[in-house]
């Protein structure tokens, strides 16, 4: 690690046809976007209140079996409610909540000092392809870019080597 590395040093990405100075996200700054979905996507079970209040108000209240499928399936959802950060879930959830990405591209390009308007980080969505949103991600959630694959060792002769396993038992 080197000191770009330990201070989350931005680096630029081009995003929507624009050029941003984007760093790694602290944990703080994740926790206001996992806010942010909790809000954006209410829980399963608060989801199905919504669903069973709605269909009472208009006039068509929904069977006890029904009702209580419902809940019993939220109940077991909600269980994983919200996903854990970082992870496919979490990134699927924003993905699919209204004004998601758009949220994590203001709050990603905020973190590094630019402020955006919701209606300005839904331009850039709509202009970004899947390229800059990975290369987007990636600065947030690593900072650094992968490294090149290291060279094999080559044993004398132009040999290549093992990298891993014990070594051979006739020498």
């Amino acid at each position: 690690m080197d000191l770009a590395q330990a201070f989350a040093a931005p680096e630029p990405v081009s995003f929507g046809g624009r050029e941003f100075s984007v760093r790694q996200l602290t944990l703080n700054e994740w926790a206001k976007l996992q806010a942010w979905l909790k809000t954006a996507a209410p829980s399963p079970v608060t989801q199905v209140l919504r669903a069973v209040q709605e269909a009472a108000d208009l006039g068509i209240p929904l069977s006890a079996d029904v009702r209580d499928a419902a809940f019993a399936h939220a109940q077991e959802v909600a269980r994983a409610w919200p996903p854990v950060f970082g992870g496919r879930a979490w990134l699927l959830a924003i993905d699919t909540v209204p004004g998601g990405p758009a949220a994590f591209v203001r709050h990603v390009l905020a973190a590094a000092g630019v402020g955006l308007t919701d209606r300005e980080a839904q331009e850039l969505v709509d202009r970004a392809g899947p390229s800059e949103f990975g290369e987007l991600v990636r600065v947030a959630y690593y900072g650094d870019p992968p490294s090149a694959p290291l060279p094999k060792a080559e044993a004398p002769g132009g040999m290549t080597s093992p990298t891993t396993g014990a070594p051979p038992s006739t020498s």
